[in-house]
């Protein structure tokens, strides 16, 4: 009879423990689930195993802890007295594993109460109830019955509590679409991102792992862009989520479309977005250096190369080379410096195509003089920044170096490189250069002492 008591007693307190932590954790049903059950088998089974093992005689070298099973084993009836002394065991057990259980609850309710003076109050409120039921586990049951008095305290005011914590929403885990994606079930992982974004409508990183899915994986551009669109449109989005998933709209659209078009369009929408921020301005010269048809970005890639900066190295080519000196013909040339100067006429601003003909004036047609007036215009324009300057004084001392060798004109270009911007890469070989010539000009004066006769 005490065994089947106990039984009901435990089986009362795990489901109602068990109504507590799911109300506690109610935006991660399966992690909450999980986490209790794995404390009711610490808390619980694991003590009472422990004490079955250590009191069953099943390990003859370890005395039995209870003295009266002993007793119960010489008069015959072992197997009823240990089902009782099992009962009265799970039964405390289960008394102190409640008590802690809802202590920690109401921990968990502290933590989260904006203000903690209305738990102190529901505490002092159900004190004065709660007080007999306490009195009465302590008087019958001694300290056995210290867990259920603690438990008819703090039950009902972790129960009143529960609705007062201010439960933060779990953030959505997209590790399971992550792994579907590895093994190519994008079908499976498209559904596991939408699972999580249903729990946390509002969160960035699904919603970006969401377009991707539609962009690389379906084919389905547009529904990328559908989806990027819509972020953009929440309301507590901030002004560098929503330039970052632009710009990956808009490499998804070169990269996987060739669509110039629908890329501006995508930078575009940044700069409607964030009108007069740096993230509109970093969109709109990126809009300026995008091709202006699909004809032109393939042609773009057909003939892409490496371009080695100019300046690199004083003991290689410094300039080295690009693809207009590969072009033998020069009527090409000329065509290719026509055509960026009628899209110059039509976007002046446009600082790529700008460099790309002073490159071609410079290199393919030795026109020095007139690719320099286009660096000069291009470091004459506002909010080009540090980083460009550098590299366009660099190519004009190289141009001035390679194509006239003109060293007095270089010079002052290379010193200036050295004193008003010393961390670029630029000025670091501008100053070796530097000290290379005056190297190389020591040695030809020792020469030309050496082979000049001594004046008598």
């Amino acid at each position: 009879m005490l065994a089947f008591l106990a039984a009901v007693v435990l089986g009362g307190s795990v489901l109602g423990c068990r109504e507590y932590w799911d109300r506690l954790f109610e935006n991660d049903d399966e992690a909450a689930a999980r986490s209790y059950w794995r404390w009711v088998i610490r808390g619980l089974a694991v003590p009472l195993v422990l004490w079955s093992v250590f009191n069953s005689g099943l390990l003859p070298r370890l005395p039995t802890l209870v003295l009266g099973l002993e007793d119960a084993r010489a008069a015959g009836n072992w197997g009823e007295a240990f089902v009782d002394w099992l009962g009265a065991v799970a039964f405390v057990d289960c008394g102190f594993w409640t008590a802690i259980t809802v202590a920690w609850v109401l921990v968990c309710i502290y933590l989260d109460l904006a203000d903690a003076m209305d738990l102190a109050i529901m505490a002092v409120i159900y004190a004065l109830p709660a007080a007999p039921f306490a009195w009465a586990c302590l008087y019958f049951w001694g300290w056995y019955g210290l867990g259920w008095a603690a438990t008819c305290w703090l039950a009902p005011v972790c129960y009143s509590g529960l609705p007062l914590a201010r439960r933060k929403p779990a953030l959505p885990s997209y590790s399971r679409a992550i792994a579907k994606m590895k093994f190519g079930k994008y079908a499976d992982a498209e559904r596991e991102v939408i699972h999580q974004l249903e729990d946390c409508e509002d969160d960035y990183q699904g919603w970006m792992m969401l377009a991707e899915l539609y962009a690389r994986h379906f084919g389905d551009i547009l529904e990328a862009d559908l989806t990027i669109r819509e972020l953009c449109e929440q309301p507590g989005l901030g002004g560098g989520q929503i330039s970052m998933a632009c710009h990956r709209l808009a490499d998804w659209y070169l990269t996987l479309a060739a669509d110039p078009k629908n890329a501006r369009e995508a930078l575009e929408l940044i700069v409607h977005k964030l009108p007069g921020t740096h993230a509109a301005r970093m969109a709109q010269q990126r809009i300026g250096r995008l091709p202006s048809s699909r004809d032109e970005l393939i042609e773009q890639r057909e003939h892409k190369s490496v371009r080695l900066p100019a300046l690199t190295d004083p003991l290689d080519d410094i300039l080295g080379r690009s693809i207009e000196e590969a072009l033998p013909d020069r009527s090409d040339a000329v065509a290719r410096a026509n055509q960026c100067a009628e899209r110059l006429r039509e976007d002046p601003d446009n600082v790529a195509l700008r460099e790309r003909l002073a490159v071609i004036l410079a290199e393919q047609l030795r026109e020095v003089d007139l690719a320099v007036e286009q660096i000069e215009l291009l470091m004459g324009m506002p909010e080009q920044g540090e980083g460009n300057t550098p590299r366009w004084l660099a190519l004009i001392a190289s141009w001035e170096i390679k194509y006239r060798q003109n060293w007095s004109a270089a010079r002052p270009l290379l010193e200036r490189l050295v004193h008003e911007y010393p961390n670029s890469p630029q000025a670091f070989t501008a100053q070796r250069r530097l000290l290379l010539e005056e190297r190389e000009g020591r040695s030809r004066a020792a020469s030309h002492a050496a082979v000049t006769p001594a004046t008598p």
